[in-house]
């Protein structure tokens, strides 16, 4: 879990479409950028707070972020914009999935 880690699913100007910036925080400041792919471990780290950024994510894009966090697919259907009737399903985790 390498925080500077070489690659390009590293939010900096060289990353993945759709990901604006992975950053974890503690103690109200930001600690390193991180790959997506490293987020579910991170978030899981006391006083850690991970904040991922998603401007018009693909729908694979947002599958790789259900798996780091275990997100139900609802919710990733409501992120993608499929999604037509109300949530049926609350989930005990305050995460908030929105796309722009």
């Amino acid at each position: 879990m390498d925080a500077r880690s070489s690659s390009t699913d590293v939010a900096n100007p060289g990353s993945p479409t759709g990901v604006v910036a992975a950053s974890v925080y503690a103690n109200g400041k930001r600690v390193a950028d991180i790959a997506i792919e490293d987020a579910g471990a991170w978030s899981k780290k006391p006083n850690h707070v991970v904040w991922i950024g998603l401007f018009e994510p693909s729908y694979e894009l947002l599958a790789r972020v259900q798996v780091q966090f275990d997100l139900h697919p609802l919710a990733i259907e409501d992120a993608a914009g499929k999604r037509v009737r109300p949530p049926e399903v609350v989930s005990p985790l305050t995460l908030a999935l929105t796309t722009v």
